[in-house]
Order: C-alpha cells, then sequence, then structure tokens
C-alpha cells in the first residue's frame, strides 16, 4: 500500500464575524458602482477610506496581520492596506483566474451568503503539461487543482496575493457582491542582517 504525504499546501484564512454587521454590509451595497475592465466594481478604489468604513477597515487591517504572522507565520510586518472596492457580479457575469500584482496580502469580505463561489486554481505546472485524469483526480482531494471557495454572511478570506483566483458564472438571479482588498508590509528584513526595508523611512 502506498502512503500518500501533502507538501506546500496553500494556507487560507477564514473569518466569521460575529457582531452585527448589518449597518456596514447596507453602506457596502449602497456604494456607487460602474462597469470596469472586469465586470462591474465602485468607483472608488478605497472604499474603505471612506469615514463611515474606518473602524471596519481597522478591523480587517488586524485580521489581515493575524493571518500573516500566525497562519502563514512571517515575522511581524505591519501590513498597511493598499486599495479596496467592492465587486458586483451580476447575473451572466463571472471574473476569469487571476493573480494580484504589487500586494502580498489579498482579502474579500462577503456580506451575503455566496451565491457564487470563491475559485482557487493551483497554476504550478511543469514545464511539459501532462492531462490529468480527470476522474481520479475528482476522487483524490488532495490533489485537486480547482477548489471552490464557499462561504456564509460576514465571512472574511485572506489570502496571498500570488494566489491564483476567480469567480465562476453567476448563474442565479441575483447580485454578487464582495469587497476586496490588498495589503502591503511597510517593513522587511532585520537591521542587523543588513537585510532591512522600511519603506515609511525611505527618502529621495
Amino acid at each position: 500500500m502506498m502512503n500518500v504525504a501533502q507538501v506546500f499546501p496553500r494556507l487560507i484564512g477564514i473569518v466569521n464575524f460575529q457582531q452585527n454587521m448589518d449597518d456596514i454590509n447596507n453602506q457596502l451595497e449602497q456604494v456607487k458602482s460602474s462597469n470596469k475592465d472586469f465586470g462591474t466594481r465602485s468607483e472608488d478604489s478605497y472604499v474603505l477610506d471612506q469615514l463611515p468604513f474606518l473602524n471596519f477597515k481597522q478591523q480587517l487591517v488586524e485580521h489581515a496581520n493575524a493571518y500573516f504572522e500566525n497562519v502563514l507565520c512571517y515575522k511581524p510586518s505591519d501590513l498597511r492596506m493598499t486599495q479596496s472596492w467592492v465587486n458586483v457580479k451580476s447575473p451572466g457575469e463571472h471574473h476569469w483566474p487571476h493573480k494580484h500584482p504589487n500586494s502580498v496580502i489579498s482579502g474579500t469580505y462577503y456580506w451575503q451568503d455566496d451565491i457564487v463561489p470563491l475559485v482557487f486554481t493551483d497554476d504550478k505546472e511543469s514545464n511539459f503539461h501532462i492531462e490529468h485524469d480527470q476522474d481520479k483526480l475528482q476522487e483524490f482531494d488532495m490533489a485537486q487543482k480547482i477548489i471552490n471557495c464557499y462561504v456564509q454572511k460576514n465571512t472574511l478570506v485572506l489570502f496571498e496575493s500570488n494566489l491564483m483566483h476567480g469567480v465562476g458564472p453567476n448563474n442565479g438571479n441575483e447580485n454578487r457582491y464582495s469587497l476586496a482588498f490588498n495589503m502591503f508590509p511597510t517593513k522587511l528584513g532585520n537591521k542587523e542582517a543588513l537585510s532591512e526595508l522600511n519603506i515609511t523611512q525611505l527618502t529621495k
């Protein structure tokens, strides 16, 4: 019999907010959106910098730093939020697999039971691609190349920005809403080891 072990897994963080989120959720849903290159999204790409969302933004930043340090086990690096925006996927719309450049940690917050899953894709392939036996692959959870992440209302999903992800077609009758954001560290490395990068102290 062959024993099978999983190596180098990709870890995502899932946070379920227990407090009443109705006020924040209602305000997020009212954010003005328009058609963009990737479907419909908020005209403001710094949504969480608006006054009504500042406390919520701080909560998201704290969760992202906890995920970075306690789940991914990086040294504290003072992650700061860069951009944040609301996505709207109307019936029939989707978002193809992509990564977030110029970002280290990304997150999505859902204020409805997810009618369309967030889809994570394993894009690690050798230089020579060999076709899989899809029937066997479906039976072997550890070897899956595509994972559907279904979430409930008031849920935050955190993941590394270089993890391929997308949204499948919205085959329902309702709009699919989500809040997305990116995070970047202000400091990395060690001063004594001459590997320190502190963006807040950079000068011209």
